[in-house]
């Protein structure tokens, strides 16, 4: 869905820039080894596994975002990352699922300057 939005602008990729908002780290991102390597595949980047604990995997949600944009021609220099783990970080960040359903939610608007 991404990549054919960022297809449909054509092939001026110097006008292509992207924001990857908060998210769980890697090092609170715990799934199943399968998941974990369909999300591998999806990113084309194995590298967003960054360690493996017995039947589960932890993902680098980041890296994986950064690895989809790179493909769809958005350059490494034109994309920013908010840091921190949205797990981690109860001050700053709401998550799901360290509180469940009290928890707050965050909002995340994409837009398309015009030409």
């Amino acid at each position: 869905m991404i990549g054919a939005a960022l297809s449909a602008l054509g092939d001026s990729r110097n006008t292509r820039v992207a924001a990857i908002g908060p998210c769980i780290g890697p090092c609170c991102f715990e799934v199943g080894v399968d998941v974990g390597d369909r999300i591998a595949r999806g990113a084309g980047d194995p590298d967003v596994i960054v360690r493996r604990v017995g039947d589960k995997a932890f993902v680098d949600l980041r890296l994986a975002a950064r690895a989809q944009l790179r493909a769809y021609g958005v350059a490494s220099g034109d994309v920013e990352a908010v840091g921190g783990c949205t797990n981690c970080d109860a001050e700053t960040y709401f998550s799901f699922r360290r509180d469940g359903a009290q928890s707050g939610r965050h909002l995340a608007v994409i837009r398309a300057k015009a030409a």
